[in-house]
């Protein structure tokens, strides 16, 4: 059925299923109930930043204003933190009491910016073999995990860096690359399966994150339920829907990725019990729309369709070729909406890198449905190292948009102890509706932002007044 909410002079609509229990029903009535108290106002005149500014250099300056130019930028370095309202969020909690799984990568726990956050898990779990956890099997091999890591739980307050969303949320690093390719997520692996039934067992994670996927997976069937299995044990899952072209429009075949950007066939992002978020970047044009910043619009590379859920800052740079400028044949990803977080030490000690790319990883560049560019040894995609370490801090695009999400449900559950007592699927489906009722951009829903754009303050502002 359709309820229709008067909020002021706002309508919300509420889609509910047929079939809902009476239990979920009273969930959704008091989210219902506590959106009322948020009344919806311009965010503008509802505080400012934190009433004792961290001293993270990157984010803000030594007058506590947003940084900018760390890379020559007049914007934001952070800019993703006020376009979110991450600030004005941390007027009410900074994540702590949060758990969140990170499947990816590993994460590199050497990183300054990040290792007071991290809490290693020193147990196993048995699928097929016996999978050992812990710094010596999760550390970052490739260094996506420690990017997406970053967005969440970056140190605040500590003199260096950048801020995190949830600056004081625990992190659970788990490594789950293919045993022959570190550079590979081995969703479907035994590893990838050991460690996603080994969460749910656990009984004391929060959250997950996964910023990977497969396409049209045989596998489908298996992610969805251990989806729906997260979902009735309160673990709220939040999955990419991935992404699928390259900035000019040109179809980029990434591990068997979809070609038309449909979010349909990436698997986990088509499953029901997760939380499935696309990208979206500033545009470059004045625009009517949302808060009259610039138009913000679906990144060219990220995936769409109904699968999705919520939209969160992805970035959206340009691509160039390897030439002189670049004479280890790195291709470099960039651009002013591109997302600033950290840079995983490279184990080899030879470089820092963000991602390197093999031959079966991305197999080739696409455009107009033939191949443009085979993807060799010799080809990295990669980003700006920025800092001042050179490697400690580097500007991201793409998955990056999921952990912005876990992020703010990472607040939402700190803010509401009410909220995070709810037991199974009840908390699944309260969080989710929270983040629906309060993200911005978008009457309704659509393919490319879903419910709308994320918003830490409302989300967990509404979050708070969950009783």
């Amino acid at each position: 059925m359709i309820r229709k909410i008067l909020v002021g002079a706002a309508a919300l609509t509420l889609a509910c299923s047929t079939g809902i229990s009476p239990k979920s029903s009273s969930i959704l009535e008091r989210v219902l109930a506590a959106d009322q108290e948020l009344a919806l106002t311009q965010i503008a005149g509802s505080g400012g930043m934190p009433e004792s500014d961290p001293n993270d250099p990157l984010m803000y300056d030594e007058r506590g204003r947003w940084a900018k130019g760390a890379w020559g930028n007049s914007y934001e370095n952070q800019w993703y933190l006020k376009e979110m309202h991450v600030d004005k969020a941390w007027q009410f909690t900074r994540g702590a009491g949060v758990r969140v799984a990170m499947m990816d990568t590993g994460i590199d726990g050497s990183h300054p910016d990040l290792a007071p956050n991290i809490e290693w898990d020193h147990g196993s779990a048995t699928v097929g073999v016996e999978h050992f956890f812990g710094p010596e099997h999760d550390t970052d091999t490739h260094g996506f995990g420690t990017a997406m890591a970053g967005i969440i739980g970056a140190v605040q307050n500590n003199g260096i860096g950048i801020s995190g969303i949830a600056p004081e949320v625990k992190i659970v690093p788990y490594r789950i690359t293919h045993p022959d390719d570190a550079e590979v997520l081995d969703l479907g692996g035994l590893r990838g399966l050991a460690v996603a039934n080994h969460i749910i067992a656990r009984g004391d994670i929060d959250v997950v994150n996964l910023s990977g996927g497969l396409w049209n997976s045989p596998l489908a069937g298996t992610f969805c339920d251990i989806g729906k299995n997260a979902a009735d044990a309160g673990v709220i899952v939040v999955v990419t829907a991935h992404n699928g072209k390259n900035n000019q429009g040109a179809a980029v075949d990434i591990m068997g990725s979809n070609p038309n950007n449909m979010a349909t066939g990436m698997t986990p992002a088509n499953c029901p019990h997760v939380i499935t978020v696309s990208a979206y970047a500033l545009g470059k044009r004045k625009a009517r729309v949302g808060n009259g910043d610039r138009a913000k619009q679906r990144s060219s590379h990220s995936n769409f369709g109904a699968e999705v859920d919520i939209a969160a800052p992805g970035g959206d740079g340009a691509v160039n070729d390897p030439g002189p400028e670049f004479p280890q044949g790195k291709q470099i990803l960039y651009g002013n909406n591109n997302i600033l977080t950290l840079l995983a030490a490279d184990p080899s000690g030879a470089m820092p890198y963000l991602m390197p790319v093999r031959d079966g990883l991305l197999g080739h560049l696409w455009a107009n449905g033939t191949p443009k560019k085979d993807i060799t040894d010799d080809v990295r995609v990669t980003g700006e190292m920025i800092g001042p370490n050179d490697g400690e801090y580097v500007r991201w695009r793409g998955s990056i948009s999921t952990p912005m999400v876990t992020g703010v449900i990472a607040l939402m559950l700190s803010a509401s102890p009410e909220l995070k007592a709810l037991e199974g699927r009840e908390r699944f489906e309260a969080v989710k509706q929270i983040l629906e009722l309060s993200a911005v951009g978008v009457k309704g829903s659509n393919d490319d932002l879903g419910a709308g754009r994320v918003d830490a303050f409302r989300a967990v502002r509404l979050a708070s007044r969950f009783q």
